[in-house]
This record gives C-alpha cells, sequence and structure tokens, in this order.
C-alpha cells in the first residue's frame, strides 16, 4: 500500500470536506452534505487505488 498517496488522500478530506460556513454551529446544509459524501467517494477511492 502507497502510505504516502493514502495520507495525501486523507489531508485532501480534511481540508476539501469542510462545511462552507465558518459558524460551527449552523446546521449543514444538503450542499455540504453533498459536499460531504463526494469527497468521502474520493477518499475511498484514493485508498483503494494506494491499495492495489
Amino acid at each position: 500500500m502507497d502510505k504516502a498517496a493514502v495520507e495525501k488522500a486523507i489531508k485532501h478530506f480534511e481540508f476539501y470536506a469542510r462545511p462552507s460556513s465558518a459558524n460551527h454551529s449552523e446546521p449543514a446544509t444538503v450542499g455540504d452534505i453533498k459536499k460531504l459524501i463526494e469527497e468521502i467517494s474520493k477518499l475511498a477511492r484514493s485508498i483503494s487505488n494506494a491499495a492495489d
């Protein structure tokens, strides 16, 4: 497994999966949830590719 690729994918996920609002007490929007799902899919694919 390519550990560096997995670490890079996790850092990307942490940065891009955050809610758009800076106010942490606001509820997530539908857009935030869609973005989170998309980023989780990217992370899972990156880990799967690194395992090959």
